[in-house]
């Protein structure tokens, strides 16, 4: 008990014994604490500042608080439960390859851009070009040069079909922003 102006004030030990409720040490989940180590070990050795870090991040338009790294360095808070997109960013500022993170860490890599490959030409027969992602390719081509490029056609035309049916972007603006948000997340994912 503690006494306060007077008053006696049960402890937080002695509330939760009278609720039923266990009292102790927090058990942290080992795979959290894995994952923490990991992240500092590979900051650190890269002579990175948590505060740098943070900087880093930002600058890669995710913005995070120096106590939420801390949460995750310090295993408290599970790095599986961080959005992926922000594991990437994280993942590439420490220049850590995609089959080191997931070997390590056991947590998938996103891969929005695939390589090409030898079966290309059979990919561009099952996925045509829709005529409003060719309406972008003509309007914002000059823009961003890389609607030109066959390899990010191919990439945002498997944006359209799902299960075998038309869906995804239907104007050339929304093409435009797919194309960039993709273009975004590419640059983690090297």
């Amino acid at each position: 008990m503690h006494v306060w102006v007077g008053m006696t004030v049960p402890s937080v030990s002695q509330v939760c014994t009278n609720w039923g409720v266990a009292v102790g040490p927090v058990k942290l989940d080992p795979r959290a604490e894995q994952h923490g180590r990991l992240l500092k070990e590979w900051r650190e050795d890269r002579g990175i500042k948590r505060t740098e870090l943070i900087k880093m991040l930002a600058d890669q338009g995710v913005t995070l608080s120096y106590d939420y790294v801390n949460k995750i360095e310090g295993g408290t808070r599970a790095l599986s439960g961080v959005d992926i997109e922000i594991r990437e960013a994280w993942r590439h500022i420490l220049g850590v390859s995609q089959e080191e993170w997931e070997e390590k860490t056991g947590l998938k890599v996103m891969d929005l851009i695939p390589e090409p490959s030898p079966l290309t030409f059979e990919y561009e027969k099952l996925l045509p070009i829709p005529a409003t992602l060719q309406k972008a390719i003509d309007e914002f081509g000059e823009e961003y040069p890389d609607l030109f490029d066959p390899a990010w056609q191919r990439t945002l035309a498997g944006l359209r079909f799902e299960d075998g049916m038309a869906v995804g972007p239907q104007t050339p603006e929304h093409w435009v922003d797919q194309y960039l948000l993709l273009k975004k997340f590419r640059r983690h994912v090297k």
